[in-house]
């Protein structure tokens, strides 16, 4: 019964904390590359754009679970924009990104970033990327994201999605991203959740796979698994649809 009690407290926080929550609305060179058409679902792996993150699902999750972890990173990304800077106060923003994460069933923790020690000249993010998560998810999943990248860096230079990373990620020689992969455990959704935040000299185009100047770039990770509370998120799922409105539309691509 106290759980019970303790789960529906939770639940109406959630659906108060949503309704009075602000986020940022897409900009109007973002509507302009929208292709307005819907992401397909299926059980099938898969990898996505959701605004300044890519996240990649192993067989077997519904079209149900993916949405749920799209729409819910989607809307603590564009309500952490309204309350600091993505690029230029990552770590106030990721404070605010995991808080909302919190707030509607997700159980992760703030955010505590290492700084990536180069060995060689040249810094790749993408290389970076696959070091660091490789430490903490399985060779399957490593392959996983691994497929998505090199889907993204073999999309044409106006594609929306290549666009829509690039933008979202970096600003006057300031980074800021997500790379993440989701599985389940014991009947749980999991997310194995990256964090990435990095200044360089000069914002580039295809990021991930640009060659940085390791003596003018610094890099900094923060690794972390998170668990989402279906059942609280289930009842909070149309709140955060309502405020997400065609959002979902312009911020999310599949690759």
């Amino acid at each position: 019964m106290e759980t019970s009690i303790s789960t529906e407290g939770q639940i109406e926080e959630a659906l108060d904390f949503i309704i009075n929550l602000d986020i940022e609305k897409p900009w109007t060179s973002l509507k302009k590359v929208n292709d307005g058409i819907p992401v397909p679902m299926d059980n099938n792996k898969a990898g996505f754009i959701n605004d300044g993150s890519l996240i990649c699902f192993v067989d077997g999750l519904s079209p149900q679970r993916k949405k749920a972890v799209l729409n819910s990173c989607l809307l603590a990304q564009l309500a952490a924009n309204k309350l600091a800077s993505r690029w230029q106060a990552a770590d106030v923003w990721y404070h605010h990104y995991t808080g909302i994460l919190r707030m509607i069933g997700w159980t992760i923790d703030d955010c505590i970033f290492t700084k990536f020690e180069p060995t060689e000249r040249t810094i790749i993010l993408q290389s970076v990327v696959l070091k660091e998560l490789s430490a903490t998810v399985s060779g399957r999943e490593i392959l996983l994201l691994q497929e998505s990248m090199d889907k993204l860096y073999n999309l044409q230079n106006n594609d929306r999605r290549l666009v829509l990373f690039d933008t979202q990620t970096q600003a006057l020689g300031r980074g800021n991203f997500q790379v993440c992969t989701v599985n389940t455990d014991a009947g749980k959704m999991i997310m194995n959740f990256g964090g990435f935040s990095f200044s360089a000299m000069g914002t580039k185009t295809r990021l991930l796979w640009h060659g940085y100047n390791a003596r003018h770039t610094e890099v900094w990770h923060s690794i972390q698994r998170a668990t989402l509370d279906e059942e609280i998120y289930s009842a909070v799922s149309e709140a955060i649809n309502d405020k997400l409105e065609d959002s979902t539309l312009i911020y999310t691509g599949n690759l």
